[in-house]
């Protein structure tokens, strides 16, 4: 059944065409903004894992200070391109095709269309094909190509257009764990714990930079990272195929100057979602936030606000999918468990591979539960089933009209 459901999630999807910025009360006719925006920085650091927020290395330290930590963000996948599009549109759109789909709305579009400047730099990952770049970003002009981190510290020493989104997405963490064929969990935890290091301090570099510029109480700067990656915690090295917290828990720490300096280094341990990213800066910039997005604005969250009790779905490209909330967390993999998943979490019940963890007692996902709270096992499933035949009803519905968007 789960199989099938997922199969239905990957023919495509048709209704991923709202453009928010259209309908914006913030926007005169020619789609100026009318209010003072904000800059935005993104740092999408990926392959960065959430639990190295405990003891950060000094760079990320210094923007934890200066914001909110969000230390259980939700990845909507364990997939690169997926998770990303996912960030960029508040939309879990599991039948998206970033690579041939440009009319997939992001983030970006809309600030793009709303009179932002834009910049990005794609680092050393492999975001930086023109046909990605065309589907995520700005429909009618081309983004500023910075490079990668050395890139972006250099254009905010510059006479830079305000207001400005620049999205960093840099240094996939897990490709220096590859490069070095660790075999053991030990080893590649220290090959990336060195790259991380290294990383950061460029990170300190380019804060001190935006420090020292005029417009720095005017940007709000995001880390986050659209997924995390498995050392060897779990099973094989790597992130696609996984739902494992190690790859879907990411960082979030969102650093905003007009925040009271009572939120200033504040630690939110509620989850929230990748997906709440989108809404949480649309809110910032004076935009209206679609109905269809998925996720919720964080703004309240920001001023150390409670968030809702909600429950967080995520999939994989091979048909596994997880749900969870604050307590408990459930993956079904249809097409079983690996070997190794089988020494290392039994005891498994029927031809699914079933994991029921208690987070609250097992954060680190060891102790299989399926077999002895079937009843929570059950309700999770359901609920889960019901969110995957719904997600494949919307990735064949009809498009939506973008003058029906209510703001």
């Amino acid at each position: 059944m789960i199989r099938l459901l997922l199969l239905g999630l990957l023919t495509g999807c048709q209704s991923c065409t709202d453009d928010p910025a259209t309908s914006s009360a913030s926007q005169d006719d020619s789609g100026a903004l009318n209010v003072t925006p904000p800059n935005i920085l993104i740092i999408d650091l990926a392959g960065l894992r959430s639990d190295r927020l405990d003891n950060p290395p000094p760079g990320i330290k210094t923007l934890q200070n200066q914001g909110v930590t969000f230390s259980h963000s939700i990845a909507p996948s364990s997939e690169s391109a997926t998770s990303f599009t996912a960030m960029a549109s508040g939309r879990t759109l599991p039948g998206a095709k970033p690579e041939t789909e440009a009319s997939t709305w992001t983030l970006f579009k809309a600030l793009g269309a709303a009179g932002y400047h834009t910049g990005v730099a794609w680092g050393n990952t492999g975001f930086n094909k023109p046909a990605l770049q065309d589907a995520w970003l700005a429909p009618s002009s081309t983004p500023q190509e910075l490079g990668d981190i050395d890139g972006v510290t250099e254009v905010l020493k510059s006479d830079i257009q305000e207001p400005f989104l620049i999205l960093l997405h840099d240094m996939d963490l897990y490709r220096s764990v590859a490069a070095s064929k660790a075999q053991d969990t030990r080893t590649a935890h220290r090959v990336y714990n060195q790259t991380l290091v290294s990383y950061d301090a460029k990170i300190q570099v380019l804060l001190d930079t935006l420090n020292d510029t005029t417009f720095d109480q005017r940007t709000i700067v995001v880390l986050t990272a659209n997924h995390g990656v498995d050392l060897y915690d779990h099973s094989q090295p790597g992130h696609d195929s996984m739902l494992w917290d190690t790859v879907l828990r990411t960082p979030l720490i969102i650093a905003d100057p007009s925040l009271p300096e009572s939120s200033h280094g504040y630690i939110q341990s509620r989850p929230v979602s990748t997906l709440d990213l989108a809404p949480t800066l649309l809110e910032r910039a004076g935009l209206n936030i679609p109905v269809e997005m998925e996720g919720i604005s964080l703004t309240n969250a920001l001023h150390t606000h409670p968030l809702p009790e909600r429950d967080f779905f995520s999939w994989t490209p091979n048909s596994a999918a997880s749900i969870r909330n604050t307590k408990w967390k459930l993956i079904l993999q249809p097409e079983g468990c690996t070997k190794r998943e089988k020494e290392s979490h039994s005891p498994l019940d029927g031809r699914q591979c079933t994991l029921l963890y208690d987070l609250d007692r097992d954060p680190d996902e060891r102790e299989n539960l399926t077999i002895g709270l079937p009843h929570v096992a059950d309700q999770l499933e359901a609920q889960l089933l019901t969110w995957l035949s719904r997600h494949a009803q919307e990735s064949t519905s009809t498009p939506a009209d973008p003058a029906s968007t209510t703001p």
